[in-house]
Formats: structure tokens, sequence, C-alpha cells
């Protein structure tokens, strides 16, 4: 991992074989794999074999969320494959989130024992608080709940998971400095990560600092650049380089003899930023978990750097509020 860019981040345990992620280790005393798996539009009938497919490529960290509509099949998948591969539940790290919908103080606590049920595990390693506000209504259009409580309340019934046993460490998701701060001042138990959008087109440098500043491991998703959506978000608009095929990402690639999607979640890794990648393709699972075994040099770090574009494909505003202004 690139010592420039550590601060006081959470301390990485490096590991010697390619075979085996780094761990990082969280402010609430637990280790989390630094590459992990994610579950993210990976539809019913596809999402278990992909899980499969990452275990036994040896990914040993899943992301999951209440959202995906997906996390029985997840649940059935590793309770299949785990135990060919001679692994127990202690072996992998499972994260969900709680859903927008369910992100009250009244239902926290059920949205997460649902989880639980459809994943067949009686803990989460970690679960976060998915979006900074509470909705009524569902994708692509709801509204913000003005209901007497805010996000501190939702916290307090978070920190009354782990006080019950049913989760490990808790988080935050899409969270922007300003939220975050909120949070590290009201929280008795301090979130563990902030999931983000994150890769060298929307690199968020202000917001990473301030995580590691304060202990929070920052967490991408999108770090591939999400080429399915591009179309979609962008439709009647310019449309953007696609970062799969961005010519100094490829230059970066062929320099090392690997490939695009490698180069994207090395340089996470390499800016100490924990990633999450998703493909229901076998080859693609196993090609994106082969990114242990190589280092990105400096003129690399420097180069991609230079790519920052502040290009945001999830702006979240579904929920009813301009989520990032």
């Amino acid at each position: 991992i690139n010592a420039e860019y550590m601060g006081s981040s959470p301390s990485l345990t490096m590991t010697a074989s390619p075979l085996c992620s780094p761990l990082v280790r969280l402010s609430s005393g637990f280790d989390m794999p630094l590459l992990g798996f994610g579950t993210f539009l990976a539809s019913p009938g596809e999402v278990g074999n992909a899980v499969t497919w990452a275990l036994r490529a040896g990914y040993r960290a899943i992301d999951c969320a209440a959202v995906y509509n997906n996390e029985k099949e997840v649940g059935d998948a590793l309770r299949a494959t785990l135990p060919s591969l001679h692994l127990t539940r202690e072996n992998i790290f499972i994260t969900s989130k709680v859903s927008p919908q369910m992100a009250t103080p009244a239902t926290v606590r059920a949205c997460c024992e649902k989880t639980l049920s459809d994943l067949q595990t009686n803990y989460l390693d970690l679960y976060l608080v998915h979006l900074p506000a509470a909705c009524v209504g569902n994708f692509p259009s709801a509204n913000p709940i003005h209901q007497g409580w805010g996000m501190q309340d939702v916290w307090r019934a978070m920190e009354g998971l782990v006080l019950s046993g049913l989760v490990r460490s808790i988080g935050v998701s899409n969270f922007n400095a300003q939220l975050l701060n909120d949070c590290l001042a009201y929280s008795r138990i301090k979130p563990v990560t902030n999931q983000i959008e994150r890769n060298p087109y929307l690199q968020q440098e202000k917001l990473v600092e301030f995580c590691r500043k304060y202990n929070v491991l920052v967490t991408s998703y999108s770090s591939l650049g999400s080429p399915g959506l591009v179309a979609s978000v962008y439709a009647g608009k310019p449309q953007p380089e696609a970062l799969l095929q961005n010519s100094v990402i490829a230059r970066i690639a062929a320099k090392h003899h690997r490939s695009i999607p490698q180069v994207l979640i090395r340089w996470s890794l390499e800016t100490g930023v924990a990633a999450i990648p998703k493909s229901t393709t076998e080859s693609r699972v196993r090609e994106n978990f082969g990114v242990l075994d190589f280092v990105l040099d400096e003129s690399d770090l420097r180069d991609i750097k230079e790519l920052d574009q502040g290009l945001r494909i999830f702006d979240q505003e579904w929920i009813g509020i301009p989520s990032f202004y």
C-alpha cells in the first residue's frame, strides 16, 4: 500500500500470498479484507453463482444490501459453498446495509433481522446506513421522512445492534464530510467505514482525507466506473469517455501486463481504500481478484491522479434530496 496515501488511516496487515487479500484493522478492533466482492445489480438467478465463483477465487468478504433484493440467494450460496472450500462462517466477512425505507429508529433492527435470516447467519461483520436519510417510496422517486427524529436517532438504533451482538461493526455509506462529522460527534460507537462512489474519475480526495484523519476506512463502490449505467445516466448529454477504455489506464495496464479492471482495483488498494468490484461472469470474477501480486509505481499514481473529473454516476437524488450539495 502506497505510504503517501495512508497517513493515520486504519492499520493494514499485509499478507504475503497473492491468494489472500490484505486485511485492515477497523477502529472497532476487527479485521476486514481490503478487497471484497460486491453484489449490487447481481440479479436473483445469477448472484448465487457469482458468490460461489468469488469464494472459489479467494474472496473472503461479501458486500450486500437489503435494497439489492438478492440476499436470500447470497445466503443460499454461502451455505452451499463454504463447506466445500473447508471454510466456516468465521472465515467470511459479511457486510450489509439498512435500506433507506427502513432507516428509522423503530425499524432498523427489523431490517437487520430480515437480512440475518436471508443470509442465514446470526451476526453481521459490518452493517451500514445505506443513505444518510430515510425515505418513503422506491427508486426512482421517493420522499424524505420528516417525523421528529433524525440520523442521530437512527444511529442509536445501529449502536443497539452492536450492543445486542447482532453486528460487530457499524458504518455509513454515501455520507459527505459534514454528515460524517455530525455522526462522529454524536456517536458513542464510531462508524468504522464510509462506503462511497470512488474511481479515478471521482477521486473525492478531500472526503478521503477527512475519513483518514478520523480513522474511518473508505470503501469504494463503482471502482470500475459502472459501465452498465453510464449510458442511462448521461442520456441526452455528452457521454464521458468510458473508464474501462481510458487511454492512460490502458497504457498502465499494458506496462504491468494486466487488464484495465485490474489496474483500477489495484489503484483503490494502493491508495488505502477498500474495493468491492462485482461481476457475474466467472472469468472476470477471477480476474478482478488477481490484483494482489503487482504494484503501481509513483508515475502510475501521478498519471491516474490527473484523471479526476468529479464525474458522479450515483447522485442518489431518488430519495428526494439533493444529496451532494
